[in-house]
């Protein structure tokens, strides 16, 4: 997907046809970040670029750590969803959620906490990542 994009002549701060700047913000019609939806769909290289790349704590909003691990577990891939629970950006959450806690209203961030992600994981039989 990077590839096809980097060979369309995309990058972080192009336009579009319209003249439309891309952002790491930017999201699809579903409200999917590009995060989003590596991580949705077990594309683990992707995933991990993406992870690489953006600053997870200035866009919390769009691709909060735990909302970026439960999509990894909701794609049914435990070896996508421990690959992404073990990247540096997710541990760092892990082990100080107060770094990337999006400040902002809580309620559609509450089903994106670590204990939602193991209750995630555990009722898709993922014991290896629980």
């Amino acid at each position: 997907m990077v590839e096809l994009l980097m060979e369309q002549g995309a990058c972080l701060g192009s336009h579009d046809c319209r003249g439309q700047k891309f952002h790491w913000h930017d999201r699809d019609i579903y409200g999917d970040s590009a995060l989003m939806l590596a991580s949705r769909t077990a594309n683990t290289p992707v995933t991990m670029q993406l992870l690489n790349e953006i600053n997870i704590v200035r866009y919390a909003k769009q691709n909060h750590p735990f909302k970026v691990l439960k999509r990894a577990i909701k794609s049914d891939n435990e070896r996508h969803a421990m690959e992404v629970a073990m990247h540096e950006n997710i541990q760092s959450s892990i082990n100080n959620p107060e770094v990337t806690r999006f400040k902002g209203s809580g309620k559609p961030e509450l089903s994106w906490t670590l204990s939602k992600c193991t209750e995630a994981a555990f009722d898709r039989g993922m014991t290896d990542l629980v």
